[in-house]
């Protein structure tokens, strides 16, 4: 466990150094993933449906340009905060996104973006918009030819994570 923490706290730092991690803390900005609660048996879920992004740093839109010279990823505050809440609420809502949501449901499963219990930058629910999770792969994978355009599915243990014509394990 001392070994494992040890490491874990390496690659905190070593992220911390990064010339991306350096400019966004400078300009305000904060790691997608700062202060970030979900519920505990969907952790892995969520980790793998948010992918590079959990690096990503959010920053206010006019800051932005400040950051060009350097490599990473960044989210613009504005545009993820103006437009979350619509796009959650309206996520699926068309008649294929909700024959989706009842086979989901029917398979066990649910949305990524309600296991967010707290998110401190505000923008992981945002991003989970079209992420649903399902018990297994094998559900993931019946799931798989109604997922609606932009979406996608994860096991529970985030082993995988699939899109309506793709797997990535």
């Amino acid at each position: 466990l001392t070994a494992r923490r040890t490491a874990l706290e390496a690659r905190l730092e070593e992220e911390e150094r990064r010339g991306i991690a350096r400019a966004a803390r400078k300009v305000g900005g904060r790691r997608v993933d700062e202060d970030l609660q979900v519920e505990s048996g969907l952790r892995p879920a969520v980790e793998a449906a948010l992918a590079d992004a959990t690096r990503a740093y959010v920053v206010r839109g006019a800051t932005v340009s400040e950051m060009a010279a350097e490599r990473g990823a960044l989210i613009v505050e504005e545009r993820a905060v103006e437009s979350g809440s619509a796009a959650v609420a309206g996520a699926g809502s068309d008649a294929r996104g909700r024959r989706f949501r009842d086979a989901l449901q029917d398979a066990g499963g649910g949305l990524l973006a309600e296991a967010i219990r707290r998110d401190g930058a505000g923008v992981a629910r945002r991003l989970l918009t079209r992420a649903a999770w399902a018990p297994d792969l094998a559900a993931c994978l019946a799931l798989q030819s109604s997922l609606p355009p932009g979406w996608i599915v994860v096991p529970r243990d985030g082993s995988a994570v699939l899109t309506d014509v793709a797997v990535t394990l």
